[in-house]
């Protein structure tokens, strides 16, 4: 069959050498792997770098501006291929993700982006409701930051990229 289109992989990360290694994993677990995947590292203190150093194929370039947003468009700038996928340092992706999601925009000449369900662990990994859920029974949710995301590089071509005036989402 045809060959689907690459996909960047856009982690930011400060200070996040605890749980920076599953981060990676999940990605280099994937079904669809990933054409390439860049860490955009905020002048960590920990041992981040040297985390994500031992990944092979892994980019590491150093973040030039400020916060979260800032990070996520100097990897936007980097990225070389079609699609792009965004994971904070401290998420996991289950390891059809990838897949899945790309096959939908494959599928979908007309849809820019998709986003996945979301569930949240604790950090002894049960599943809990999150912060805005926390009465509410715990299960997957739409999601609600941009490690469930995957656009077409494209998309943020045409509408520019986050918006550092946003501290997180």
């Amino acid at each position: 069959g045809r060959r689907s289109p690459g996909v960047s992989v856009i982690v930011a990360v400060r200070n996040g050498a605890a749980y920076l290694s599953e981060a990676l994993g999940s990605i280099r677990a994937q079904t669809l792997p990933p054409a390439e995947v860049l860490v955009v590292d905020g002048a960590s203190s920990d041992g981040t770098l040297a985390v994500a150093e031992s990944f092979p194929g892994v980019r590491v370039v150093s973040q030039h501006g400020k916060g979260l947003a800032g990070a996520r468009n100097q990897g936007l700038a980097l990225a070389r291929h079609p699609y792009v996928a965004f994971l904070d340092h401290d998420d996991r992706w289950l390891p059809d993700k990838l897949a899945l999601q790309v096959g939908l925009l494959e599928r979908e000449p007309g849809l820019d982006y998709c986003i996945c369900q979301l569930r949240f662990l604790s950090a002894q990994g049960e599943s809990i409701a999150p912060p805005a859920h926390r009465a509410g029974a715990a299960r997957s949710f739409p999601a609600v930051t941009p490690g469930g995301l995957v656009a077409r590089r494209a998309l943020f071509e045409r509408i520019g990229g986050f918006d550092p005036a946003y501290r997180i989402g």
